[in-house]
């Protein structure tokens, strides 16, 4: 039967599936498994992104954040694996992931001025946060507060 009906479909005609939506169901109806298999198939990631944070399963949106490459949804991820779980955890997930993950992370660290999640990324004193600290006493009008971010 569903040869008959793959041979009448055109092949130009293209199918839209919304993966998320299944697997939301799936996940709802506790078929765990599924949901997994039909969440690997969703291509957009600005849908399965959130499916799979919300599923706290880090690693993997970790991954599609990556390769997607934008650097918001990546944020939005270390976001909530640092809220859920940890900076310790954000970290160890960056190295596992790797194609640039921990940099990406770094950078995270250093736009929120994370001396603490810095120093993790990096294994140690970092001279990053150093410019950090300089940047922002520069942009800094109120003197006492300058002379606060360079001691």
């Amino acid at each position: 039967m569903s040869r008959i009906v793959a041979k009448q479909i055109p092949s130009n005609v293209k199918l839209t599936i919304d993966f998320t939506k299944l697997a939301r169901i799936a996940d709802k109806e506790k078929k765990k498994q599924l949901a997994t298999f039909l969440i690997e198939q969703e291509k957009n990631i600005v849908k399965k992104i959130p499916f799979l944070l919300e599923a706290q399963k880090f690693e993997s949106a970790l991954v599609s954040a990556v390769k997607g490459g934008d650097p918001n949804i990546i944020n939005k991820v270390f976001s909530a694996i640092i809220a859920k779980e940890s900076e310790a955890k954000a970290v160890e997930y960056a190295k596992r992931v790797g194609d640039g993950a921990d940099r990406f992370l770094k950078n995270y660290a250093k736009n929120r001025n994370n001396y603490e999640l810095l120093k993790q990324v990096s294994g140690g004193f970092d001279y990053s946060f150093s410019l950090v600290q300089l940047r922002t006493a520069y942009e800094t009008t109120n003197l006492h507060a300058r002379n606060d971010f360079l001691r």
